[in-house]
């Protein structure tokens, strides 16, 4: 979602800690506040013409640094996330999504190996805030949505969050038992954007710290992953294509 605070920085996190699923976006915004965050974010991608975008990922001591492509997006006119096609070999896959005529995100469609694999659907009050993320469905491959095989609810693991300023300042995550599983906290620049997500384990201790920066437009521009000791663990590279005048 997040613009992440705009697009695709807390989906990088996430990517981050669990490396078996690529997220396409941010979840469906939960407050008043994210859903204006997620509104901007579309507004900023609709006025930069933004058509698609790329990340380019370097981790140092493999491929012998060479930078690869990890995924694509693109966006429609309005500036929303329509699909993600995710290249690496680990975590190829293709998500599909569409949305209302107000924009909310309705669902997200996931491909794997050319089948349809998950479907994840979504609910919305009347000012625009999801109440509900019913299921992640899984499909027998190949069923065309005729034979599900399962359905995974998304509860167990609650999140605590601060917020300052209308801008994220703190989450901790809880597992299914209920103990803290990692703490983040998040620093701005002076325009608004992210600038740090630092993750900490329940004792406190640095597990990992993310940078971001920026174009002067405000789209994303790196993204550089540093371990407990500082050390530099990924580097993430954004590059766009845009649309014509009157396209």
């Amino acid at each position: 979602m997040t613009p992440r605070a705009r697009l695709l920085a807390a989906a990088l996190f996430v990517l981050s800690l669990v490396p078996a699923r690529a997220p396409a976006h941010d979840e469906p915004p939960k407050t008043i506040a994210e859903c204006q965050e997620q509104a901007d974010r579309c507004a900023l991608h609709a006025a930069c013409r933004v058509q698609t975008q790329q990340l380019f990922v370097t981790r140092p001591g493999q491929n012998g640094g060479a930078e690869t492509l990890f995924l694509t997006n693109t966006f429609d006119h309005a500036g929303h996330h329509l699909e993600q096609v995710v290249v690496d070999p680990a975590q190829a896959q293709r998500s599909v999504s569409r949305y209302d005529d107000d924009g909310n995100w309705l669902d997200e469609e996931t491909w794997r190996e050319g089948k349809l694999s998950e479907r994840t659907t979504f609910a919305y009050a009347a000012q625009g805030c999801v109440t509900l993320i019913t299921s992640v469905y899984r499909y027998e491959p190949g069923s065309a949505l005729g034979r599900l095989i399962a359905a995974e609810q998304r509860d167990g693991v609650r999140t605590s969050q601060t917020w300052q300023d209308g801008r994220r300042r703190t989450k901790d995550v809880f597992g299914a038992d209920g103990t803290l599983s990692w703490s983040f906290t998040y620093e701005y620049t002076a325009a608004g954007d992210l600038a740090q997500i630092t993750r900490r384990d329940p004792a406190g201790a640095i597990v990992s710290r993310q940078v971001h920066t920026w174009r002067p437009d405000r789209l994303p521009d790196t993204v550089t992953d540093h371990g407990p000791d500082g050390a530099v663990t990924r580097v993430t590279r954004y590059a766009y294509g845009f649309r014509a005048e009157g396209s």
